[in-house]
Parts: C-alpha cells; sequence; structure tokens
C-alpha cells in the first residue's frame, strides 16, 4: 500500500465527538463525510472552503479544501478524491513553510504532517499520488508564465526528464491519471522525437490519446492569463510547433 506523506504520525482518531475542540469537529465531519456536499455544508466554528479543484481521467476529481475559522484561514488542508460527488478517498494535513515564500506556483518548499487519512484500497491501481498536488501548491500547465516568462515547476521538471532522457518517468507522466502530467509528457515525448529518438508505438498511441483530451487543465500565460482551457487545445499543432521552434 502507498503512503501519501512520509513525514508525520497520525494524531487525532475518527469518531469521537466527546471533548472534542471545535477544529477537531470540522476534522471528525471531514473525515467521515460520504459527499462532497456533506463537507460543503457543514456548520461551526470551524470549516473545510473549497480552494480548487482538479478534473482527472476515469471520472474522477481532485479537490482541494483549506480549514477556516471565521472565514480566517489555517495552514490545514483536505484533500478529497470523488466520482460523482462520492467521496473515494480523503486526507487532513497540515503544512508549515521551510523557507520564505514568495507565492511563485508549485514551489516545494513545505513540511508536510498528516492529520488524518483514510486510504481506500481500490485507488490503488488508479492513482499515483505523486501525481496529484495539494495546498498550498497547485499544478500549472503553461509555456511562458510570469514576469519571467518561464514555465512551472513542473514544466520545468518535464524539461529536466527530457535533458536526461528519463523515458521511464516521461512515460508515467504520459499514462497519468492527471492530464496536467499528461501534456507536459506530450511535449517532452514530442521534443524528444523532434530531437532524433525513436518512440515505441505504444508511446505513440498514448501520445494520440492525450492529444485529442477534451479534459481542462488549470493553464497560464503571461502574468494576467490563468485558465482552465482543455488539453486539445494547449497541445494544439500550432502550440506544439511553435513550442519546438523556441526549444530548438
Amino acid at each position: 500500500m502507498k503512503q501519501l506523506l512520509t513525514l508525520g504520525t497520525v494524531v487525532l482518531s475518527i469518531g469521537l465527538t466527546f471533548g472534542q475542540t471545535d477544529q477537531e469537529l470540522a476534522i471528525d465531519a471531514a473525515m467521515n463525510a460520504r459527499t462532497l456536499n456533506d463537507i460543503e455544508h457543514y456548520q461551526g466554528k470551524y470549516e473545510f472552503q473549497k480552494q480548487y479543484w482538479d478534473q482527472l481521467n476515469l471520472g474522477i476529481v481532485q479537490t482541494n479544501w483549506q480549514l477556516t475559522k471565521k472565514k480566517k484561514p489555517e495552514q490545514i488542508g483536505l484533500t478529497t478524491i470523488s466520482r460523482n460527488q462520492e467521496i473515494l478517498h480523503v486526507e487532513v494535513y497540515e503544512w508549515e513553510y521551510n523557507r520564505d515564500w514568495d507565492g511563485e506556483d508549485e514551489r516545494e518548499i513545505f513540511i508536510y504532517k498528516t492529520l488524518n487519512s483514510k486510504l481506500n484500497n481500490d485507488l490503488d491501481s488508479m492513482l499515483n499520488f505523486d501525481h496529484l498536488a495539494k495546498l498550498p501548491n497547485q499544478f500549472t500547465f503553461g509555456y511562458a508564465c510570469s514576469a519571467s516568462g518561464s514555465m512551472p515547476r513542473k514544466g520545468e521538471h518535464m524539461m529536466s526528464l527530457v535533458a536526461n532522457k528519463n523515458l521511464d518517468e516521461l512515460k508515467s507522466w504520459l499514462n497519468s491519471i492527471n492530464p496536467l502530467l499528461q501534456a507536459y509528457a506530450y511535449l517532452g515525448f514530442k521534443l524528444l522525437e523532434e530531437r532524433g529518438t525513436e518512440l515505441e508505438q505504444t508511446t505513440l498511441k498514448q501520445m494520440e490519446q492525450v492529444a485529442n483530451s477534451p479534459l481542462s487543465i488549470n493553464y497560464c500565460s503571461g502574468c494576467t492569463v490563468w485558465e482552465h482551457r482543455p488539453v486539445n487545445e494547449l497541445i494544439g499543432k500550432k502550440e506544439i510547433k511553435r513550442f519546438l521552434k523556441w526549444q530548438n
């Protein structure tokens, strides 16, 4: 069974009400919620507010929530994996910054500690939890973002995989349940192909499926454009041609 986190231990128990603080009651309610509506409609001094959601393959949705008290955010997050509103997996965690944070997307500068976690064994064959972002981060797809005009962190990671010809990791991304990583893997394999690497037929077939994906992912461009756009638009022929020319 793959563990989501390696730091920290479970410090809260599920199902207890006697002597619990308002914060613990909110966490306990979220851990025992059956649907997303149960979390959204919970009323208490503390409650989880939805921050963003990502559409994954197989009809699965990942939603990231943040604990608030009177709308004041705490550094405690909740991740749910659901299908048709039914929760398949839930995890509550807290984080702290281990150096100064400037707000840039996807900075890997956090120390996480699990407060509580329910793992669903049925997800083992579907999900690589390393492919999913959680608060305070969000994965973003883009070619040139922010004032620097550079790729987001996952894009830079993809470029390092290309530079090292790490085909195994790129294949893992290409077959990921996360369409954003699939889109980045598509770029990486296109770049390798342009530079003379012969790709396997199974890889080419999967690339074709990714290129036609209608799922929307978080997208950035420049300093002002932040929106969700379909994968098949973001890695269209014109975009790929521009990307290859830019890289070569």
